[in-house]
């Protein structure tokens, strides 16, 4: 109801450009480039994947898709994402149950008028290949259909055995397209398979006159996981239905509904000094794990519109959601053991 000047909050955009240039290929490289969020790692007990912290607040929870509350432990890319909103500041008017930093809508890719195909591919070291399509048509009046795609693989540079691969494809569909009432269906499926590294361990407790803890003197390419257990695989599914439709006179009726599928497993080791050990020149692998699933169902409708009385002008905004979700959180049964801190 109002333009992005004019709204009395913290507002940040990240549009498609400054994710070209800026050669962010995740979630969390893109809100690196916004001032005031950090990114955890799984610490607390939560589960490793995107875990937005908005002015130190935790957002997991926070993050749209289309305007929708997209719930559930996952990684994220960019390859069909139109642009990123991130709005600082408690929410609870605006977004219901929420957190006091404030919330991330990712707008994706979507039909619109005319046809256009775009590609991209990217080469670096580290055996790093990317490639990337956009491909949207105009089939017949009123109707459109887009398509983005990705393939994605690489080792990480620095780091022995570790590399992360990715590939996601992104259909969608609407009828309306150009008019004032347009309807969409959309579905989104992505996967991940990478190794999880924790880096290398610390000094043990004590071991140094000061007190202090820093990194062991060993080759900072050494990997400490295991290669033949350690993993991370992610999978999201998603079914988007989006209706706007202008009622003319200034008022605006929309609705999305979601259903959405997630999944996120891994068991990463962790070269800790619990035992105390590194003085000695062993490592106590520590794992961390998790096999998570969400299934979620939200629905939300809006309202809204522009008005005169007199010489007063109004604006309004009418809105409801109904949602629900199941998630799951289990841990895996690890057996460990220590090996030695160079080895």
């Amino acid at each position: 109801t109002a333009t992005l000047l004019d709204t009395a909050r913290t507002i940040n955009v990240i549009t498609n450009k400054v994710l070209e240039d800026t050669a962010s290929f995740s979630f969390q490289e893109a809100l690196r480039t916004v001032p005031g969020i950090t990114l955890g790692a799984g610490e607390g007990g939560t589960a490793s994947g995107d875990i937005p912290l908005i002015r130190g607040v935790d957002a997991t929870g926070d993050t749209y898709v289309d305007g929708a509350r997209d719930v559930g432990s996952q990684t994220r890319e960019t390859f069909d994402v139109e642009r990123i909103e991130v709005f600082k500041g408690p929410n609870s008017a605006f977004g219901g149950r929420g957190s006091a930093g404030g919330s991330i809508n990712i707008v994706t890719k979507l039909p619109h008028t005319g046809t256009v195909a775009q590609g991209a591919a990217t080469i670096g070291t580290d055996n790093f290949y990317r490639v990337t399509g956009d491909l949207n048509a105009e089939i017949a009046d009123k109707l459109a259909v887009r398509v983005a795609g990705l393939y994605h693989n690489a080792d990480v540079p620095g780091r022995d055995s570790v590399f992360d691969k990715r590939w996601g494809v992104a259909p969608s569909i609407a009828y309306g397209v150009g008019t004032p009432v347009t309807a969409t269906l959309s579905y989104y499926h992505y996967e991940t398979d990478a190794m999880p590294d924790y880096g290398i361990p610390l000094t043990s407790r004590g071991q140094r006159a000061d007190g202090t803890r820093v990194p062991a003197d060993v080759d900072r390419d050494n990997f400490y996981g295991l290669k033949a257990r350690d993993f991370q695989k992610t999978r999201a599914d998603s079914v988007t239905f989006l209706f706007s439709g202008d009622l003319g006179g200034g008022w605006v009726l929309s609705n999305t509904t979601r259903y959405s599928d997630s999944r996120n497993n891994y068991i990463v080791t962790n070269p800790d000094d619990s035992a105390g050990n590194v003085a000695n020149g062993y490592v106590w692998r520590n794992t961390k794990s998790r096999n998570s699933h969400n299934q979620g169902m939200v629905s939300n409708f809006n309202l809204a519109g522009v008005f005169d009385t007199g010489s007063i002008g109004h604006s309004v905004a009418i809105g409801g959601e109904l949602s629900a979700s199941d998630s799951n959180n289990r841990n895996y049964v690890v057996d460990t053991g220590n090996f030695r801190v160079g080895s």
